[in-house]
């Protein structure tokens, strides 16, 4: 137990450590009007579409004039025509610079904020030095996202403490079941993933509105959280471990559960095990048919798998003399939750993540899977030593060795060590502890923003000179098809009319280059090309030449990252 409670610690750290606030989710497709345009009359409504559903009950869109003051808007709400954009009516605006501040909740109950702005007739206000502002104080609180992190890493335990001992002691082990501590589990399982799905119920709504973690006890924001996707499936899952618990008291009452039980049990369980999914990546993207219940008999197969780990870890705690018959027992149950694991891994890392090497190098996603992968690579090795110690011996003399050091023990005299029972004990408490590591990781990846969308995000930076400040986007940051946008900032950051300006790039790297970019005038600051073509990922180096006049030039270089 006390090793037990040093990895529980130790993952404790890590989400502590390693957690941060919210990660974007939703991508914004596009906007009406469009990110740092100039439309001669005042719109008359607001439009942002996104690459997902999205939910605006919990998020916030305000629309700011040049002057930081707020303009009222009407309530945000769904497009008739899908649930991917979200419109808003506006006043009459007068003209000026005019910043927009979205915050909504993507598909998978993670929140998305961002930025823009648009000028209606004319204006001399640096619009993107505002928006990145705004955008900079939509980050949440460290501490709710901490916390929020644990809790997730909580739920994940609850679950698999809870289906993989009512496995183990509804069908590895029903004789002599009520001399086991490992029924206990059940018991523990179920009341921590009661009382981590309330937590994160409260979490959620000051994690998804940037509140402060004193927003959880507000009912107001409680009762909106409750109103969204996220909220209905917290409900689902409560409503689950009420209906399990008349299930666990005749699993305690029984030794060997009816096929009646089972017909009830088994869909309460996949019910609970496909809760996470249903609100968080599974549920968004492409083949969602298929990600979702796969998604479920994955965190199914897990449950299993390391429940019943750490049921039998208890089990040979007690020295119980069934040892070594329940390890043989379980030994095929695991091999079998094991290819389930990583057969629907596979697809959801497909899914997620392709099979790009960019995506693994240079993503959040991709990094943290990879870390999953080398635990999860460690995890099976220490089942495979487990396996071949249970098929060393007969399941009857291993339980002997156990049974005569148990009555020693007893007796108060010391029994000769027997190597395989200890080897055996020695690797199911290796698994459980990198069984829990795996779920912490676990935790990290459903925050993480998916690699494939991750890779569409665009790069952005300002570079400086003297007389100029150039702000430079490129959309998306990855080979192929792009869109550039580049702004002429005087040094205060007012915009700066130019004549003309030139760009193009160099692939040091490869020898590549100068590609010249082609520029169409979008504003009197403003230049851009929207079907410019990146052979290559790589490091790529961009000259931008901004002409005041023919004969006056500033000349500026970046490295812009393409993956």
């Amino acid at each position: 137990m006390v090793k037990l409670a040093g990895a529980l610690a130790l993952a404790v750290a890590v989400v502590i450590l390693t957690a941060a606030p919210a990660l974007a989710h939703a991508i914004l497709l596009s906007s009406s009007p469009a990110d740092g345009s100039v439309v001669k009359q005042s719109p008359t409504a607001l439009e942002l579409t996104f690459n997902e559903s999205v939910e605006v009950s919990l998020g916030s869109i305000k629309l700011l004039d040049q002057k930081g003051n707020r303009v009222d808007i009407g309530s945000p709400h769904h497009s008739v025509s899908s649930d991917h954009t979200i419109e808003a009516g506006v006043p009459h605006l007068s003209d000026g610079l005019y910043v927009l501040s979205w915050r909504v909740i993507s598909a998978d109950a993670h929140p998305v904020h961002g930025g823009f702005f648009f000028t209606v007739g004319h204006s001399s206000v640096n619009g993107q030095a505002v928006a990145n502002r705004l955008e900079a104080q939509s980050n949440g609180s460290r501490t709710v996202g901490v916390l929020f992190a644990i809790a997730r890493a909580a739920i994940f335990a609850g679950i698999a403490l809870l289906l993989g001992a009512v496995a183990f002691a509804g069908a590895i082990r029903p004789h002599g079941r009520r001399r086991s501590r490992a029924d206990a589990l059940m018991w523990v399982g179920w009341i921590v993933l009661l009382v981590s799905t309330v937590v994160a119920l409260l979490l959620q709504g000051p994690y998804a509105e940037a509140l402060s973690l004193s927003g959880m006890l507000h009912i107001a924001v409680v009762r909106a959280v409750l109103h969204t996707r996220y909220g209905h499936l917290v409900e689902i899952r409560l409503a689950l471990l009420l209906a399990a618990l008349p299930l666990l008291f005749a699993l305690r009452r029984s030794f060997r559960p009816s096929a009646g039980w089972w017909a009830l049990a088994v869909p309460v369980g996949l019910g609970i095990a496909a809760t996470p999914g249903l609100a968080g990546h599974a549920a968004t993207g492409t083949f969602t048919d298929f990600g979702i219940p796969l998604d479920t008999l994955h965190v199914a197969a897990m449950s299993v798998w390391l429940g019943g780990l750490a049921s039998l870890a208890l089990i040979g705690l007690d020295h119980d003399p069934d040892a070594r018959r329940a390890a043989d027992r379980f030994s095929p149950v695991a091999l079998w939750s094991v290819a389930i694991i990583v057969a629907s891994g596979v697809f959801a890392s497909w899914r997620e993540v392709g099979w790009s090497v960019a995506a693994f190098r240079h993503t959040s996603y991709g990094n943290i899977l990879l870390a999953k992968i080398a635990v999860f690579i460690g995890l099976l090795a220490l089942a495979a030593w487990s396996r071949h110690v249970v098929r060393a011996r007969r399941p009857a003399s291993l339980s002997a060795a156990v049974a005569t050091e148990r009555a020693a023990t007893r007796e108060g005299q010391s029994a000769p060590s027997d190597p395989e029972v200890r080897s055996l004990r020695i690797s199911v408490f290796g698994e459980l502890v990198f069984g829990i590591t795996v779920l912490v990781i676990t935790s990290l990846l459903v925050n993480a923003q998916p690699a494939r969308s991750a890779l569409a995000l665009p790069f952005s930076t300002e570079i400086k000179q003297p007389t100029m400040l150039i702000d430079v986007i490129v959309a998306p940051a990855k080979a192929g098809p792009v869109v550039i946008h580049l702004y002429a900032l005087t040094p205060s950051g007012g915009n700066e009319y130019l004549q003309d300006m030139t760009a193009e790039i160099t692939l040091p790297s490869k020898g590549i280059g100068p590609l010249t970019i082609p520029l169409e005038r979008a504003g009197p600051n403003h230049f851009r090309n929207t079907d410019f073509f990146v052979p290559f990922a790589g490091r790529w180096k961009l000259t931008v030449r901004a002409f005041h006049t023919q004969i006056d030039e500033v000349a500026a270089q970046t490295t812009v990252d393409i993956r």
